[in-house]
């Protein structure tokens, strides 16, 4: 009988047991046949023949073989009387190939190729990489086979750096180690036959809710990925999205699995709005889990197009695949291997970091709406053998760059914290960072770029326009308000005490210059970031009722709000505060004007209005009530009678603005307390009392029985 061939993967004992033929060079090109005769009844005959070119060494026995180095690496020789070449592999001298055997190995790079025997033992096919590239015939036990004459064996043979050709007979194969082959091949039998006991995985966009359903199709074959009709499905087990498949025969090692559901939005934290399908490509002879993500549904079209319209076999297609997706998205990862075994919510920093960077970035600028939208583009833009378009990547760049400015990162780390199944999660920030430092073209923030104003030179970017300006500041680029992009590079020094100049980027701010500070002059259509003190680092509050951000900062033990109150609820109360002059961008700037009916419960939830005790504890912080006038208010905005002596120091950070106007200068900011009078004066009694900021360093409390509106300030509980 004729020895039975051993199908195995790469890793397998009897792969590892057979000789290896490096083919690393021409000059390591081997012509070797090796003839398994088939016999009949229980005698088997084996027959080896090999062509020796020139340029192999022969020896006259094993003990004068040289030393097997890094240096001879490959190289071959024959030693007399044996009936194969040895090659030097990791410091031995192996054989070629092992008697006994009839299946063929050889490996170049990093492509490996063998035949191994047909479960009908009618012939051979050749294996490269773990794809089947074609079947040659020959008759089992002796008989006449479609291809060959009986008992006639086949033989694998190297031609030259990228080819060899399979001999069956008188037919023969050449396969193309760059993932070309011929197309006259029978590829039918390519299929393996795959019995699986369980298929597990993850299917996460953020992660897939219970309920979702998870389609596993059959596929014919790795050439044509073609559907044979037969299809497994099954539901999402949890809000982890984890599934599971049960006991599974399929005829091929190839198969579609399509999931489809709801998911997790890392972005606003709550369930998607609409259900998304992602997709992935498999080989099941390598794997048992399988994780479904946005990289594997970018996969599977374009190892569809190499594979069906190229030609490239099944694992070069995913390889090829992923370095192309990979250097499109831009997210700074080369290699993060298969994308099917990436997790977001992997344990360590690995290529799974890439992958919640991608999903995280398509959310911020697509919204739920257009993710399978912008998905489609790069995939189509990948098959085109073309980058995707400028202008989109500058549009993407756009939407996170202002996600970053606008501290969304933080809320989607705590999104993602909620739901984690491990201690820590990855650090997508630093990826997403790096797409858009690039894309804009600022580079990163480093220590020795700290102060520096830049702007934004990818003339795609439509957010980051000709009057918008970067500054880094500890390590993070941040929005440079306009007094640091206007007066950039030029100091406000002694010699220019006293002087005012127009602004570089804006010619319509004005600045005026004391005590070695520049000074915004007010100006109604700057934004009042523009008036904080740009050497304090202010940590935010989100107003859970409108989702508005405050900037809020700490001074003597006390957190305050370092802006004034900007809510309205125009339903329940309509009346609940009102815009300097009725004109709407005002309120963006100062704030709401507040009677003193309504303020006792206008804070958001955690914070109150503060008391007069509250109040003079931040007068004490900063050097008592006769100075806090001019320590709180803004460095910008306060210009009365005398530039040097009316404006603000804002020590803490506090950045009083005005917001009452004598004859349209900016002279005086009042602020409701919560300590009602209590004296004898019988009008003022259930009235509040208020502070008082004026042109002057002094700050004081005073009391009125007018119908008044004033600003509000809230004091952390």
């Amino acid at each position: 009988m004729r020895n039975k061939s051993k199908f195995a993967l790469s890793s397998s004992p009897v792969r590892q047991a057979q000789g290896r033929l490096w083919r690393g060079s021409i000059h390591l090109v081997l012509a070797l046949v090796l003839l398994l005769l088939l016999a009949c009844g229980d005698t088997t005959t084996e027959v080896v023949t090999q062509t020796v070119p020139n340029n192999i060494e022969i020896v006259d026995e094993e003990s004068v073989l040289p030393e097997c180095t890094e240096d001879n690496e490959g190289e071959q020789v024959l030693v007399k009387g044996e009936n194969v070449a040895r090659t030097c592999i990791d410091g031995d001298w192996t054989a070629a190939f092992t008697s006994g055997r009839d299946t063929v190995y050889l490996k170049s790079k990093d492509i490996s190729c063998y035949t191994a025997e047909l479960a009908d033992k009618q012939g051979v096919k050749v294996i490269c990489d773990g794809d089947s590239v074609g079947v040659l015939h020959n008759g089992g036990a002796g008989a006449k086979g479609d291809k060959g004459d009986a008992g006639t064996g086949c033989s694998l043979v190297p031609l030259d750096s990228v080819t060899m050709r399979l001999f069956c007979g008188d037919d023969s194969i050449t396969v193309y180690l760059k993932a070309k082959t011929d197309t006259s091949l029978n590829i039918d039998a390519e299929r393996i036959p795959v019995t699986l006991d369980s298929l597990t995985g993850i299917v996460q966009k953020g992660p897939f809710l219970k309920g979702g359903t998870v389609t596993l199709y059959e596929l014919h074959d790795g050439s044509t990925l073609e559907k044979t009709g037969k299809f497994y499905l099954t539901e999402i087990l949890d809000d982890n999205g984890n599934y599971k498949f049960p006991k599974m025969e399929l005829a091929s090692q190839y198969a579609l699995i399509s999931a489809k559901g709801y998911y997790l939005n890392e972005v606003t934290g709550e369930k998607s709005s609409e259900p998304v399908e992602l997709n992935a490509l498999v080989n099941l002879l390598e794997r048992k889990t399988v994780n479904i993500n946005v990289l594997t549904h970018l996969e599977v079209d374009r190892v569809n197009y190499l594979v069906v319209h190229k030609g490239t076999l099944f694992s070069q297609a995913k390889k090829q695949a992923r370095s192309e997706i990979l250097k499109e998205i831009r997210v700074g990862e080369s290699d993060v291997g298969n994308f099917e075994t990436l997790d977001v919510f992997a344990k360590v920093e690995d290529g799974s970091t890439a992958l919640l960077a991608l999903s995280v970035l398509l959310l911020i600028d697509s919204g739920e709406k257009n993710l399978l939208e912008s998905l489609q583009k790069i995939i189509n833009d990948v098959n085109n053998g073309t980058e995707v378009g400028a202008t989109f990547w500058a549009h993407v760049a756009d939407g996170t760059a202002d996600a970053d400015l606008a501290w969304q990162f933080d809320a989607i780390r705590k999104n993602l914290e909620k739901w984690k199944t491990s201690k820590t999660v990855l650090d997508f920030e630093k990826l997403l960072r790096f797409f858009w430092h690039q894309e804009l073209g600022v580079g990163a923030c480093s220590a020795a770029r700290e102060g520096e104003v830049v702007a934004v030179s990818n003339e795609n970017s439509a957010k980051f326009g000709t009057t918008f300006r970067f500054i880094c500041r500890s390590g993070y680029w941040h929005e440079a308000l306009d007094i640091e992009k206007d007066t950039y590079g030029i100091p406000c020094t002694p010699e220019r005490q006293s002087t005012t100049m127009r602004g570089l980027v804006i010619p319509t701010n004005n600045y005026f210059c004391s005590e070695n500070e520049w000074g915004l002059l007010w100006n109604w259509d700057v934004s009042k970031e523009n008036f904080l003190n740009p050497r304090i680092k202010y940590d935010i509050m989100v107003d859970e009722r409108d989702r508005k951000a405050y900037r809020i900062v700490k001074v003597g033990g006390q957190v305050w709000m370092a802006e004034n109150l900007n809510y309205s609820d125009s339903i329940k109360m309509p009346d609940l505060g009102v815009c300097y002059d009725d004109i709407a961008k005002n309120c963006e700037l100062i704030g709401r004007l507040y009677d003193e009916n309504s303020v006792n419960d206008v804070c958001p939830n955690g914070w109150h209005l503060p008391d007069t005790t509250e109040w003079n504890t931040l007068f004490d912080a900063v050097g008592g009530a006769a100075s806090a006038g001019r320590m709180l208010k803004s460095i910008g905005g306060w210009v009365y009678f005398n530039l040097l002596t009316e404006r603000g120091v804002d020590s803490v950070g506090f950045a009083v603005l005005p917001t009452v106007f004598r004859s349209n200068w900016p002279s005086e900011a009042l602020f409701w307390s919560a300590t009602k009078y209590t004296g004898e004066n019988d009008s003022l009694l259930d009235h509040s009392h208020y502070v008082f900021f004026s042109t002057g360093d002094r700050v004081s409390f005073k009391i009125t029985s007018e119908q008044v509106r004033y600003s509000v300030r809230c004091i952390q509980d």
